[in-house]
Formats: structure tokens, sequence, C-alpha cells
């Protein structure tokens, strides 16, 4: 038996609902699931049973129809409401369409001008759910990339060797890794990998104008492991050209040909980070074993939690470099710590200064050992990931028609 199409509707006048419900009753695909009286009982009702359409009267009182309807479109994106009114005048129908409307109705209607407005406006929104869920069904199929940014309210905390790191490692298990340096003032990226200076970096790419997307792998440096990186500018003040639109647009062109973009930043809360951070898909926050790092860290995440970002997308990576107890700092960051990694300063400094990353310079190292469990961390659980962000956008959009 097809699904019927649930209506909520909403009227002051007993005797409009009367005449709406009446003119409904005869069609055998349409489901009265409840009234309201004014806007304020029509939102806290829709919220409730979660109908398909809400034929929503425009003139209520305590919340008017409008204010109903941009309530609705603001909290529930699978509930459309077809407002009705006796208003022909162009300027109520653009607030009735700009408040998130789908229909416009005019009183009075026959049963057969609001069977047809209500079916249509189901039809459409049945259409675009099956296009939206096709299209992350094929996305999420199609490749399975990931872009993960790391980051860090301060420097010096070893953002960039793990992100290195990191990327040596999940490209030595055969996956395809690109590493961005976006720290575009002082990368040191290509130090770290033992990469000669080159002058095909990040700021060279842009300078290809609009057909960057075609000659990106050009301007991509490989290291001996597979891994490949797109440096930082050679000179400070190329850095001031590069554009968090190019930074977004570069992002999703790179994961378009890699399993995993990694995603090296600088300088928090500014527009290059933020471009990172709107991109990726899991963001790694470096602190250290000491107060500063994670007092800081957890200044950055009240802001970055302001702004409206969702923290479950932020992993917490904690180097135990200082004294400050894992526990004590999983507290104050008030996000359960992702994997903690052994702090050598000898191990460190050597593969720095030999730029040989410490995955391959100190294999049997406590640091290296602990960067190997976080890559197979992340690539034990992509096949999980791709399947739990499909069946949430499945059901999420149409478990809500068997109740």
């Amino acid at each position: 038996m097809a699904q019927k199409i649930q209506v909520l509707l909403v009227d002051d006048a007993k005797e409009i609902r009367d005449t709406e419900r009446m003119l409904l009753s005869y069609a055998q695909d349409i489901e009265i699931i409840g009234e309201a009286i004014d806007g304020k009982e029509a939102c806290e009702m829709a919220a409730s049973f979660k109908p398909d359409i809400v034929l929503m009267d425009i003139n209520m009182p305590v919340m008017d129809g409008i204010e109903a309807t941009q309530k609705i479109a603001d909290t529930l994106p699978d509930v459309s409401v077809v407002i009705v009114s006796v208003q022909e005048e162009f300027q109520a129908l653009k607030r009735a369409l700009q408040a998130g409307a789908k229909e416009y109705l005019l009183k009075p209607f026959s049963s057969e001008s609001m069977l047809t407005a209500i079916r249509n406006v189901y039809s459409r929104d049945e259409q675009q759910k099956r296009v939206a869920t096709s299209v992350i069904l094929n996305d999420r199929f199609k490749t399975r990339s990931r872009i993960m940014a790391f980051v860090s309210a301060k420097g010096g905390v070893g953002k960039t060797m793990l992100s290195v790191n990191l990327g040596v490692e999940l490209a030595r298990r055969g996956k395809s890794v690109v590493l961005v340096d976006l720290d575009l003032a002082f990368g040191d990226v290509t130090t770290l990998l033992g990469i000669s200076d080159t002058q095909r970096t990040i700021y060279t790419l842009l300078l290809e104008g609009q057909g960057y997307a075609e000659v990106v792998h050009a301007y991509l440096t490989s290291h001996e492991t597979g891994l490949h990186v797109l440096p930082a500018p050679s000179a400070v003040e190329q850095g001031e050209y590069i554009t968090p639109n190019f930074i977004q647009g570069l992002l999703r062109t790179l994961r378009k040909d890699f399993d995993y973009v990694i995603v090296d930043t600088a300088s928090p809360l500014q527009d290059m980070f933020f471009a990172a951070i709107d991109a990726a898909d899991d963001v790694f926050l470096v602190s250290t074993a000491d107060l500063a790092s994670v007092r800081d860290n957890r200044r950055m995440l009240n802001v970055i939690k302001t702004l409206g970002y969702d923290l479950s997308l932020w992993k917490s990576l904690y180097v135990e470099r200082g004294t400050l107890p894992g526990t004590m700092a999983q507290e104050v960051l008030s996000l359960e710590t992702y994997s903690t990694i052994g702090f050598d300063s000898l191990a460190t400094s050597t593969a720095v200064n030999l730029g040989i990353p410490v995955v391959l310079q100190t294999k049997r190292t406590r640091i290296a050992h602990d960067i190997q469990h976080i890559a197979q961390k992340i690539t034990s659980t992509e096949t999980r990931i791709t399947r739990d962000k499909i069946k949430t956008t499945f059901f999420r959009r149409f478990s809500l028609k068997a109740r």
C-alpha cells in the first residue's frame, strides 16, 4: 500500500479547519494527522508528528503563519509548508516564500486546487530527497576520501611533525595521500621530508588562474614513500595572495584523486584556518602536556563552538611533552582523546635534522609506534565510517515514513 501524505491543518478559525478537513477527506492518498489553532501550536505539533505538509494560514494570533513557517523551515527541513491566505498581493507571496513556504494557496479554494498544491509539493520533496540520497550514495561509493586538518592554538606542539609522519605512514600502507602545507608564511613540511626547495608551490599553482585544477598534479612534489606534497609559498609575502575560496576549491579538487588529503594549518582563527576546517572531515587538535597548550586550545574550541561548528568532527591528539596528566587535559578540553603520542626529543630532532620522518628513521621508538597506531586506527574505520554516513543520511530522510 502506498504511503499516505500526512498533513497538519493550521488555522485559528474552526470553520476553516472543518472545511479543509472535509475537502481532504475524499482523497485516498492523504491523511490528516492533527490540527493547530496558531503558529506556536503548529511548530510544537510539527516537531512531534513530523508531517509531510503543514497547511498554514498566514494570519493567526500568538504566532502568525510567516513566523511559524520560518521556524519550521529552520528546524524541520523534511517538513514542507503550504501557506493559505486571502491576500493576493505580491508582497504577501514574497514574504511567504522567503520564510520557506513551498506553495501559496489563495482563499477561497476548491478541493482540486488544494489537493493539487499538496500533491505537487509532496512530489517535489520526494524527488529532491531521492536525488540528494543518490548523490550521497554515489559520492560515498566512488570515493572514501577524507580531508584531515591538523590544528593547534599554539605553535611548536608537533602539529607539522604529526601531519607529515601520518601522511608518510598512510602512503606506506598503500593509500594515495597528498599533504597540503597551509602555513603560508613559514611552512616547513618539505624540510621535515628532506625535499629540496621547489619553485612549484601553492602560490605558483594559484598563478595558473581558473585552470589550476587541470594542472594541479604537476605542482605536487613526490616523496620516496609515495606521499604527494603541495609546498607552502617560497616567500612570506606570496601567501597574502591566496584566498579562502581558492583553498576550498583546491581541497575539493584534490579529494577527487586521493584517499586522504592532509592539511597542515597555521594562524588559528584566521581565514585560511576556517577554509581548512570548513572542508575537513576530521580535525585533529594537537596539544602538549602543559597547561598553556591545553588552555589555549580550550579557548580556541570555545570560539569554534560559538561559531556553530560541529565539534564531533574534532579529535584530540595528546603529545606527552610536559607534566600535565592526560586525564586533566581531556577534562579541560571537554574532548575525548583520540590518541596519545609519546614524545622523544632525540628521535624527533634527529629526524628533523636529517629530513627523514620519524616513522622511517626511528621505527622502533614509542613516537613512531604511536603514529603507526593512528594510521591503523584511521584506515581500519574508513569502511565503517562510509557505511555509517550512508545509513545516517538515508534513514534520517526516510525512517519517518514508517512510523
